[in-house]
């Protein structure tokens, strides 16, 4: 899958012009250094992002980066032609000016769609998708821009061994490698946590027949996240958002089985409320035994799945809320730790 989380496209800017010697040097330094600061504003988005985990929260950021886009735009075009050639210098004016436009509009699009996305994964998908065709601009300028600075190097025979390399721009691969790990691990497991909901509102309607569908689509959509969530590695060694998710997933599991309870009680109920109208119905003298004992063992049955629905809803509340915060931590620390 590609990086679909809403900054990863982001490290496309971080191709950059290394520093070079003789005429044709300078000219690379000259677009590199104009070029620096968009790395620079790029890199902190995506730490402020990694930390906060909220665009709205660090809007500031991107228009700040932005405005570091605009000036490195504005000063690219005022660099003259090297020996009559424009390929480098207009590649590079392409490229930012698609970036300019990304974080403009289709940037902030995204940004609006954060918080409707976490509603529905069918909404997660449409602002994944949406990332997904961004990153695709991105990545075709990208890649043209990356082709003219390879055409340069080699037209004027440049030694790239001797060519220091960019912290950012490492920095900015390293990120996107990250998220690239991370996001399809969060997605498969916040669709079961999406269902998980669909099931919490199931049962407040006290539907069997909706409680039952529901609970199906857990199992089959916990089952799938469980077999591509086990077959994932750690990330450099990292397995702490993996045990989360695996974590939340498993619960997932119990909850299905723990729900059996939530059901057999309110069979139970409905099955008292009718023995209790047949018995009141009847006049005390036309009431056999055999009416009687059938009454009391479904009252028996009634208080027992009584007492197990309540200990299944008081243990699942517990422990959703407990490995939601869970594995909401480690999403925050796990994306922080490897965005620095």
């Amino acid at each position: 899958m590609k990086t679909i989380t809403l900054f990863a496209f982001l490290f496309l800017a971080s191709f950059s012009f290394s520093q070079f010697n003789g005429t044709a040097s300078d000219y690379l330094a000259q677009i590199n250094n104009d070029f620096k600061p968009v790395q620079q504003a790029t890199w902190e988005y995506i730490k402020s992002y990694a930390k906060n985990r909220s665009a709205k929260k660090i809007e500031h950021k991107r228009i700040e980066l932005a405005k570091s886009i605009q000036k490195a735009l504005d000063k690219v075009k005022q660099v003259k032609p090297f020996k009559s050639e424009t390929y480098l210098r207009d590649s590079v004016l392409l490229f930012l000016e698609v970036d300019l436009l990304v974080i403009n509009h289709e940037f902030a699009k995204i940004v609006n769609m954060e918080d409707i996305s976490k509603q529905s994964y069918n909404e997660m998908h449409a602002y994944i998708n949406i990332v997904e065709a961004t990153h695709d601009k991105l990545t075709a300028v990208a890649k043209k821009a990356d082709g003219a600075e390879a055409r340069f190097i080699a037209q004027y025979s440049i030694n790239t061994n001797t060519l220091p390399e960019s912290k950012i721009s490492a920095k900015l691969q390293k990120a996107s490698e990250m998220y690239d790990y991370f996001i399809p691990m969060f997605l498969v497991t916040f669709k079961a946590y999406i269902q998980d909901a669909y099931l919490i509102n199931a049962i407040s309607s006290s539907d069997l027949t909706v409680i039952e569908t529901e609970r199906n689509r857990l199992l089959k959509i916990t089952k799938e996240a469980l077999l591509k969530v086990e077959k994932m590695d750690g990330y450099l060694n990292d397995f702490s958002y993996k045990t989360a998710c695996l974590d939340l997933l498993n619960f997932y599991l119990d909850e299905v089985n723990q729900v059996q309870k939530i059901i057999d009680f309110w069979e139970a109920k409905t099955n008292y409320n009718e023995s209790l109208l047949f018995i009141r119905s009847k006049r005390e003298r036309n009431l056999k035994q055999k009416h009687v004992d059938k009454h009391k063992f479904i009252v028996n049955k009634y208080n027992r799945a009584y007492a197990e629905n309540i200990k299944a809803i008081n243990h699942l509340d517990t422990e959703r809320v407990r490995l939601i915060h869970e594995w909401t931590k480690a999403e925050n620390s796990f994306t922080s730790r490897h965005v620095n």
